[in-house]
């Protein structure tokens, strides 16, 4: 047991730096220490955000032509928002990715609370199960 909590702590801190690297192509490093210090909760979602926050929709002229454009070589799979240097805001944001010939929405993260915390909770049944069986 000790040495599986182990290796889930090795490879969320080597997450949380790969994380913290990728954030400051949206942030500054005073913007990211001043998250950290007065809503570490907030700073949490952006690492969440690194996978989750973007969308992708089809483009049409007629409906999205007034969109900002966006340009990135990376496909759609492997993008996250800070590729394009967007930030979280307190709103969806909408961009004409015209490379891809897709729209992007930038969603907002504090939706997705819920699921973390459900997440979270599935976490902490899941290894109490495991440590009542090793126990029995």
């Amino acid at each position: 047991m000790n040495f599986i909590l182990s290796v889930f702590l090795f490879f969320g801190s080597c997450f949380h730096t790969f994380c913290q690297s990728d954030l400051l192509k949206s942030y500054t490093q005073s913007e990211l220490d001043e998250l950290k210090k007065v809503n570490a909760a907030n700073y949490e979602l952006l690492s969440y955000a690194m996978e989750n926050a973007l969308e992708f929709g089809e483009y049409y002229d007629s409906k999205h032509a007034d969109l900002e454009y966006v340009h990135n070589d990376l496909s759609p799979q492997s993008v996250s928002f800070t590729d394009f240097g967007f930030k979280i805001k307190d709103q969806n944001q909408y961009y004409f990715w015209e490379d891809q010939q897709k729209i992007i929405i930038v969603v907002v993260v504090v939706v997705v609370v819920v699921a973390i915390i459900i997440i979270i909770i599935i976490i902490i049944i899941i290894l109490l199960i495991v440590s009542c069986q090793v126990i029995v």
